[in-house]
């Protein structure tokens, strides 16, 4: 739909010259470079639509005011690496003549906010939420077989930007970061999804006024190694105060175990 077209756009001997997309291309490389290493970050994590499916102690932590772990120069730079993905996605799908509009546009479901990549348009009429991905090779290599899941609250993100826009499809398209393919995955939007996601969003919009602190939806293994939805999340340190964390190098790579008097030796 939108990668076989970039595809056959750069296999034809085609004239390349457009300075508008160049210019808009320019602009957003610019926007995420200056927004990832030019201005300060919050401290306080607030709720937005891209991390709705996260887990519910984390957005728990967050409402709490629980103050998250700063991002890291790696994390960063992915970041970064992302927006650039997105951006020459983007360019080179316009350049293929796919008609995609609204990029960036704010949304919002009960006052929650997010900024959608692009909306795709056919026949002058909308018709799916444009959402672009940068992977590496393990992660794209699921997607490419299973479509888009919800380890890091994908999923629910679409559900969540095609709900505020009234669309019932959500278009993801991905890039291997290692290898430069691409592929892309419609996921259809039902409405027990837009339910269930409302659902999901009343009760985190709750956490405000509400004390007790709702159980962890992932738990570690019997070694005491978190999941990789807790090694990421920027809250574990807070999640896990009471039991405390220890940092495992292996091949330069961090891992995090909870801390346990007659655990195995980890290795």
């Amino acid at each position: 739909m939108i990668v076989d077209k970039i595809y056959q756009f750069l296999e034809d001997e085609t004239d390349f010259g457009n300075d508008e997309i160049l210019d808009y291309f320019l602009t957003e490389v610019s926007h995420g470079f200056k927004r990832q290493f030019m201005e300060e970050k919050q401290i306080k994590a607030t709720l937005r639509l891209s991390s709705i499916g996260k887990c519910m102690t984390q957005q728990w932590l967050n409402a709490k005011g629980y103050t998250p772990e700063p991002f890291s120069p790696r994390t960063l730079i992915t970041f970064w690496q992302g927006d650039l993905i997105e951006a020459c996605t983007l360019s080179l799908a316009k350049m293929a003549g796919v008609d995609i509009r609204r990029e960036q546009e704010e949304v919002d479901i009960l006052g929650v906010k997010g900024h959608i990549d692009g909306v795709l348009y056919e026949n002058d009429k909308p018709v799916a939420v444009v959402e672009i991905k940068s992977m590496a090779d393990f992660s794209f290599k699921r997607f490419s077989k299973e479509g888009i899941d919800n380890t890091f609250g994908y999923e629910s993100q679409g559900i969540a930007y095609a709900t505020s826009l009234g669309l019932d499809k959500v278009i993801w398209v991905a890039t291997n970061k290692n290898t430069g393919h691409m592929d892309e995955y419609v996921h259809t939007i039902t409405d027990e999804m837009k339910t269930e996601l409302i659902d999901r969003s009343r009760e985190i919009l709750t956490f405000d006024y509400e004390d007790t602190r709702p159980p962890r939806e992932y738990t570690p293994d019997k070694k005491g190694k978190l999941p990789l939805q807790c090694q990421y999340c920027n809250q574990k340190w807070n999640c896990y105060e009471e039991e405390g964390l220890e940092t495992v190098i292996n091949k330069g790579k961090p891992s995090f175990y909870v801390k346990q008097e007659d655990a195995e030796e980890v290795v």
